[in-house]
Order: C-alpha cells, then sequence, then structure tokens
C-alpha cells in the first residue's frame, strides 16, 4: 500500500487531500493486478503507471475522472 497526499493543495489549517492506493486483482479483467483507491475504485493496471500517477493527481486535484 502506499499513501499519497497532494500537499499542495489550497487552504489553510485543513488536511490536505490523500488516499492510499493498493494494488489487487481486477476480477473483472481476468485477475490481472491493477492499482485501486481506498474506494475500491480501479485506477490502472501496474504495468501502466503514468496513467496511473496522472489519474491519483487528477483525482487528489479534485479533477473529474475517477
Amino acid at each position: 500500500m502506499l499513501r499519497v497526499v497532494n500537499r499542495n493543495a489550497a487552504g489553510c489549517c485543513a488536511a490536505h487531500p490523500a488516499d492510499v492506493i493498493s494494488v489487487r486483482a481486477r476480477e473483472d479483467d481476468g485477475g490481472r493486478a491493477w492499482f485501486f483507491t481506498s474506494w475500491r475504485h480501479p485506477v490502472a493496471e501496474v504495468e501502466r503507471v503514468v496513467d496511473a500517477v496522472t489519474a491519483i493527481r487528477e483525482l487528489l486535484a479534485g479533477e473529474p475522472g475517477l
């Protein structure tokens, strides 16, 4: 598991947006390994690290996507 935090989020004295990312088998993709959010939302296949980083950055910036 990896805890990811957006320390650049606007605002003072508030918790920074964060999530814990894990890797687990995605059953609807033949059991292949995927990154998942703590809400069990699939992010990207583990081989697609750049896609995962982009999606997680968008998530923590409050941008639509996941």
